[in-house]
């Protein structure tokens, strides 16, 4: 196995309860290959790869979800739900916003 990047050096918040955090990590093709300590993580390395280190820097694994909405999750924030079986129940909502606004 080789990697074209090393990270080492940090603390590497890895979500697995097995192993909650490591000191480096090792990527090859944008796909992470190892993780673990920084001595066998380096060994990876392809000549000419990178090694970086991160200074006790933390890395925490990215989430990426290609269908959020914040926009309208913020503007939802500002609205009142009012669709309620009465008038009078749609009036305290509205009662209820505005003295916590």
């Amino acid at each position: 196995m080789y990697s074209d990047l090393v990270l080492f050096n940090g603390c590497i918040h890895t979500l697995d309860a097995r192993m909650p955090y490591a000191t480096a990590v090792a990527i090859r093709d944008e796909q992470i290959v190892y993780v673990g300590d920084d001595a066998t993580a380096r060994k990876t390395l392809r000549p000419g790869g990178e090694a970086v280190d991160l200074k006790g820097r933390c890395v925490t694994p990215g989430l990426t979800d290609a269908h959020l909405h914040f926009q309208w999750y913020a503007l939802g924030l500002q609205s009142v739900d009012v669709e309620t079986p009465t008038l009078d129940e749609a009036l305290a909502r509205v009662g209820e916003r505005d003295r916590k606004s």
